[in-house]
């Protein structure tokens, strides 16, 4: 019964979001380029190289030096090591941001529609609806909103109501590329 109240509470509130995409996150836009967030963090703790022909790399040498050799690479991660959370920050081969991705316990950053680290699965349902897709294992559940570009993941607690697990990382992705 509560199942079916979702999916039509899913319904009728998609129905007024259809076409809405997420495109912000932690002060971050997609598509932003390096320099902005550079401007805004600073230099990143840990730097993720990658072609997609060849294995990840962590370097972390000059960021002068890797600045001029961004352009090299297939994708970039940068990551910001917080005290109770992460941010990482992918960029594609154009330099712009592809990726934004919190994780952790909390953190000040919201989405547009008011979900942060440490919110509920049952506050995911009522701001987003039902999602495109759900997977499940002993720890966590994934909920990906294919249309709106972002997802969730929350920690599965000892409660067997789903609506107490609180959420533990938050994704936006660049689906136009």
């Amino acid at each position: 019964m509560i199942k079916i109240i979702l999916i039509l509470f899913s319904f009728l509130f998609c129905q007024t979001c259809s076409g809405y995409q997420e495109k912000k996150l932690a002060n971050i836009n997609i598509n932003m380029s390096y320099k902005n967030v550079l401007e805004k963090f600073g230099d990143p703790n840990e730097i993720h190289l990658q072609n997609y022909s060849s294995m990840p790399v962590e370097l972390s040498y000059n960021f002068g030096k890797l600045q001029s050799e961004m352009n090299d690479f297939d994708q970039i991660t940068w990551l910001y090591l917080k005290r109770t959370y992460n941010l990482k920050i992918t960029f594609n081969s154009q330099n712009a941001v592809s990726i934004i991705v919190i994780d952790g316990k909390s953190s000040p950053y919201k989405t547009e529609r008011n979900i942060s680290l440490g919110s509920l699965y049952s506050d995911i349902l009522k701001s987003y609806g039902m999602p495109t897709h759900e997977y499940n294992n002993d720890y966590y559940i994934t909920l990906h909103y294919k249309q709106k570009n972002i997802s969730f993941q929350v920690i599965k607690n000892n409660s067997n109501f789903k609506s107490t697990y609180l959420v533990n990382m938050i994704e936006i992705k660049n689906t136009e590329n």
